[in-house]
């Protein structure tokens, strides 16, 4: 609320305002009354006063029925444009405080973001409106605000509309044990598991427990909801007994009560083991049900915290000095030799049945979200699946290879991975696989197959390739001439095959090109004050004055920008495929945000847009394939560079429209106005 209540007064006027509620304002922060008051509701949500000036309130909102939050910032600007620019300042600074957390901004701020936010008013862009601009930060450049009425406030309500909004994901499976009781789950499960699944056979276990999901959730969810089928059977349950008293030797009522009560205890039932495998407790029963009430009851009792620390006490010792050196005979137990190799030998499958079936069916499931239960109930069927001798199968892939072929794998030249396996498993392994252990990251034609960012440890070898070179060259005497032909022809060549692949860490580019300069000034050896002319300026083409050098950094982003040539033109790739469905998605490939959680080679990759903004033009056609907004298919486009995104959006218009579209029966469909506001429109 705005208000220019003296500082004095605003404890009364905030009582009468906001009644029962609780408030806060910025009284101390002004210097001529109190200009912000926020009042809210402490029985659905909590405000934490972050920071406060006199244009501004931040604040924390955490709703109490979910415990969510946001980050909300309640504006009330000073009149002229220049006492805003301190707020203006404030904001910026406190976008870096916020980063990706959700935050809102609300109030006055008594100035326009575009210019048909005024009925009236200059047809230039005010200093007051570009700074408003410069502060502001396009999260989602698809929003648009819908204004209501004002009735009698000189304020407008408005609701803002986010478009293109992630929604959260499902929720990971958990199989839920109640339904392995319910007709249709061993039919379900016997079903998914005749699929026929190629592979090895722990693949196989893997790809049916995922497949077998969809039908156990469609299975649970047929159950209904189990709280309120407790309630709607007893209530059926207590309308029969009524109608029962009323007449008692009515048979068919007998029938249907037993069928009643039968219903009702099999529904407590289910809704008993559904929260006792919830809480995941084995002492629960049937009389207390689990609810909050009853553990209410519990922790009302001041001797719980007394067990906790008894029974932690217990479990973990007390405190006693211990000699610095063990005695001799600490270890003289030892294992013998027939049971330290019994520790060691392969599990039957007698003994795997033995352990899961000695699991309680209420502990908590595994990263599968499948608990005991499940594979108890259809040991049966799956629980024939996996074999622990997989490493043998691949040899035998080998030998069979081997004999149909006549080649013969080298054994040399083969390595294993392990990853997470423990050296008892890493070992038996080895024995049967005869090859060496290999070191990640893994090397695929040349190139190093990573997930992260590109290091300099990772390309340190082209360095060293090039110091090789150079060092082999040393011992004959070449001509400065010569040592340029060596340059262009052989060392400015021998990391192109890298930098088509990655972007090259500054580093590297930086050594790379050091050693080629040493070797053309002092071939390959150290020597200061033999530089001649700068580096920048011996790397220029011939014909302006430089030896024609390409540099590293330069020939790098050439390379890269051959993908990105790639996805404008969609080329027939796997690779161009899954960018387009999972990172370019639904926008245009000038228009993809540049977020801190993308990844590093992706980033790079959109950097490299404003050095070939200008030098890529659409060859239109009939426009059904040509952003409006985004791609250059006229002189004056793009035209997202003088036209925002909000007025885009105020317009009635897509972000992903065509030129087809906004250009139909030889009119552009936009507003008139356009014209006038935006005179380079009327060059196209």
């Amino acid at each position: 609320m705005e208000t220019h209540v003296d500082a004095s007064n605003v404890s009364n006027i905030c009582k009468k305002v906001c009644n029962k509620w609780k408030w806060a304002t910025n009284a101390n922060c002004c210097p001529r009354g109190t200009r912000i008051m926020v009042g809210w509701d402490e029985n659905i949500v909590d405000v934490m006063i972050l920071a406060q000036t006199n244009q501004v309130v931040y604040t924390q909102i955490v709703f109490k029925l979910d415990k969510k939050s946001l980050f909300c910032s309640f504006v009330y600007a000073e009149n002229h444009y220049k006492d805003r620019r301190d707020l203006w300042k404030d904001l910026c600074q406190h976008h870096s405080f916020m980063r990706d957390k959700p935050w809102a901004i609300m109030g006055d701020f008594n100035a326009t973001l575009e210019l048909d936010d005024t009925l009236a008013g200059s047809s230039t862009t005010s200093i007051a409106t570009r700074e408003f601009m410069e502060c502001l930060i396009d999260v989602f450049s698809d929003a648009a605000a819908c204004f209501l009425p004002y009735r009698v406030s000189d304020h407008t309500p408005c609701i803002l509309v986010l478009p293109n909004v992630q929604r959260d994901k499902p929720k990971p499976f958990k199989f839920v044990n109640l339904i392995v009781d319910k007709s249709g789950f061993i039919e379900e499960v016997n079903r998914v598991w005749q699929t026929d699944v190629s592979g090895y056979a722990m693949y196989k276990v893997v790809k049916k427990l995922t497949l077998l999901k969809g039908p156990l959730r469609k299975l649970l969810f047929d159950q209904g909801n189990l709280h309120e089928n407790v309630k709607n059977t007893r209530k059926r349950m207590e309308e029969c007994q009524y109608e029962l008293d009323r007449s008692p030797g009515n048979g068919e009522l007998m029938t249907k009560l037993d069928s009643m009560l039968q219903m009702y205890k099999q529904a407590v039932q289910d809704e008993a083991l559904f929260l006792q495998q919830k809480s995941k407790v084995d002492w629960l029963s049937l009389g207390d049900s689990n609810t909050k009430y009853f553990h209410n009851v519990v922790f009302e009792s001041n001797d719980v915290p007394l067990a906790l620390v008894e029974h932690y006490s217990n479990f973990f010792g007390s405190e006693v000095e211990t000699p610095v050196h063990p005695t001799p005979d600490l270890f003289v137990q030892r294992l013998s030799d027939a049971k330290a190799q019994n520790m060691v030998r392969q599990v039957s499958d007698a003994e795997i049945k033995a352990a899961m079936f000695s699991i309680s069916g209420n502990k908590a499931p595994g990263p599968d979200g499948y608990t005991s239960i499940f594979f108890k109930r259809s040991w049966d069927i799956v629980g024939q699946e996996g074999d622990p001798k997989s490493v043998r199968v691949i040899m035998g892939a080998l030998n069979s290879f081997k004999n149909m072929s006549g080649l013969v794998p080298s054994m040399l030249k083969s390595t294993v991975f392990f990853g997470n396996v423990v050296d008892s498993v890493k070992a038996r392994i080895l024995d049967i696989m005869p090859f060496e252990e290999g070191v990640l990251p893994v090397k695929y034609l040349g190139v190093p197959l990573i997930t992260t960012r590109l290091n300099y440890k990772d390309c340190k070898c082209l360095v060293e390739k090039m110091e090789a070179r150079i060092t082999d060259w040393k011992a004959k005497c070449l001509s400065f001439a010569g040592r340029l032909q060596l340059i262009r022809s052989v060392l400015s060549s021998s990391h192109v095959y890298w930098a088509s692949v990655f972007i090259l860490p500054k580093r590297i580019i930086h050594e790379l090109e050091e050693r080629m300069r040493i070797f053309l000034w002092t071939q390959g050896n150290r020597i200061k004050g033999k530089v001649k002319v700068k580096w920048k300026a011996v790397c220029l083409p011939r014909d302006e004055g430089g030896l024609g050098i390409r540099r590293v950094g330069d020939m790098n982003n050439t390379l890269m920008v051959t993908h990105i040539w790639s996805l404008l033109t969609n080329r027939e790739s796997l690779w161009v495929k899954w960018i387009h469905s999972y990172r370019i998605r639904y926008r245009n490939f000038w228009d993809v945000p540049i977020k801190s959680n993308i990844t590093w080679s992706w980033r790079k990759m959109l950097n490299l847009r404003p050095c070939i903004r200008d030098h890529i033009r659409i060859k239109m056609g009939d426009g059904k394939n040509t952003s409006a907004w985004f791609d250059k298919w006229d002189a004056v486009c793009p035209i997202s560079r003088f036209i925002t995104p909000r007025s885009i959006a105020n317009a009635g218009l897509s972000m992903n429209a065509r030129v087809a579209v906004i250009f139909a029966n030889g009119e552009w469909v936009w507003p008139e106005s356009w014209f006038n506001r935006y005179p380079l429109l009327n060059n196209l």
